[in-house]
């Protein structure tokens, strides 16, 4: 039986997973030559608190290894095939860290109830009220954000993120959630987080994972249109009273510059999507689909590519190079077929969590489902938008919904979310 004080802990960790993934993952601090980022430190006390409190190590442990065995075996095989001359220090240091939160997030999302899956509606609100801080903090001592500067004279804040579109890939999951919410007055509270975030942080992530949301609402037919109205209203008075080449002509420059011939492009945002594309076909042919490994994108020798030649003309040739502009296009270079594999797995989940919901009686797991499909489908339009590798925005809050998907929680029976004893 679980008790009171282990359900708690396991409330926790989602809840702090989900945090760490959102909004802590950009603080970085500077002491002299050392770079600080509490998202280890918060990473180690989430793996710390779940390894104390696990039933079965052993489990997690096994799979740990078997994956670190084939992880260590399929690169040294892409090493061998002359894939990357360096880096290899990069992909042995970071290679612990990223099967370990893997796994963790794995646990922690397969642990979690119904109930605690529901709860991120109000972490989500906690998220969005400490960004719109940051954004006040940024607004009147902008001269501890010099780093921001050339976005704020453009009027966009970024907070403690790098740059606006890292703030629409962090934190607009957290509005998707607060408007999953059945409650009116939460509903109404993302409404307004997503009316402010596009006046004060405006990016062409953010627009287009707007529009890439509203699509959902269509296809999956949630009786909400008076929500689907009011974000069309909101977008109509941000292209009335926002300079339109601040926000609404970034995008079509950018998505024109895609769409475009590589050799006529002139804009940087999408010569650098196009080079991600480039890079992820090459890397894929030159070792036979096995993948460069984790996080060798960027490695030498780089790809040659049309985008890349137009952007080393502009000197520009590293720009992204290791994180490919977009995460689909980083794990299709680094796992190979394997990485086309899992995406191919999340559209099976993705299908998997529409019929569940559909087809769910219980309100509490149905809202569950909702908040899962909502997420799982803002997260893969994210990774062919805009991210920053793994450790960097929604990629483990993925993982914790793949095993969500395995929980043995006797949903019909067991709403509380108490895990019953076979």
């Amino acid at each position: 039986m679980v008790t009171k004080k282990n359900l708690i802990l396991r409330e926790r960790l989602l809840y702090f997973l989900f945090l760490n993934n959102t909004i802590i993952w950009p603080i970085t601090f500077k002491v002299g030559s050392l770079v600080i980022k509490p998202y280890y430190f918060a990473l180690f006390c989430i793996f710390l608190i779940w390894i104390m409190h696990v039933k079965n190590i052993l489990i997690p442990a096994a799979f740990l290894l078997i994956i670190s065995f084939a992880s260590l075996l399929i690169s040294t095989l892409s090493f061998s095939l002359g894939g990357c001359e360096d880096m290899h220090n990069k992909f042995l240091l970071t290679l612990p860290v990223f099967l370990v939160s893997s796994i963790l997030a794995w646990s922690i999302g397969r642990e979690s109830s119904p109930r605690i899956w529901v709860g991120l509606i109000k972490i989500s609100q906690l998220i969005i009220i400490v960004l719109f801080f940051e954004f006040l903090l940024e607004y009147l001592f902008p001269q501890f954000f010099l780093d921001t500067a050339r976005y704020r004279d453009a009027w966009k804040l970024s907070g403690f993120f790098t740059e606006p579109s890292h703030v629409a890939f962090s934190v607009f999951p957290c509005i998707v959630v607060i408007l999953s919410s059945l409650e009116r007055k939460v509903q109404i509270f993302g409404l307004i987080a997503l009316f402010m975030m596009v006046f004060l942080s405006h990016s062409s992530t953010l627009f287009i994972l707007i529009l890439g949301w509203m699509l959902f609402i269509l296809f999956l037919r949630i009786k909400s249109t008076s929500i689907l109205r009011i974000i069309v209203v909101t977008l109509i008075a941000a292209f009335i009273f926002l300079i339109p080449n601040s926000f609404f002509m970034p995008t079509v420059d950018r998505v024109v510059g895609i769409l475009s011939d590589i050799d006529s492009s002139t804009n940087i945002s999408s010569l650098v999507f196009l080079q991600g594309l480039e890079d992820a076909w090459i890397n894929l042919y030159r070792t036979y689909g096995f993948g460069l490994g984790l996080n060798m994108m960027g490695c030498s020798p780089l790809p040659k590519s049309g985008a890349r030649e137009l952007l080393e003309g502009l000197n520009l040739i590293s720009l992204n190079a290791e994180d490919g502009s977009f995460l689909g296009a980083k794990i299709v270079s680094e796992f190979g077929i394997f990485g086309i594999l899992f995406f191919s797995y999340l559209v099976f989940i993705f299908f998997k969590l529409i019929k569940k919901y559909k087809f769910s009686t219980e309100l509490l797991t149905k809202q569950m489902y909702l908040i899962q499909v909502t997420l799982i489908y803002i997260i893969i339009l994210i990774f062919f938008t805009r991210t920053s590798g793994y450790f960097g925005g929604p990629f483990f809050m993925l993982v914790a919904i793949i095993g969500s998907n395995y929980s043995n929680f006797n949903l019909k029976n067991n709403d509380s979310g108490i895990r019953k004893e076979k």
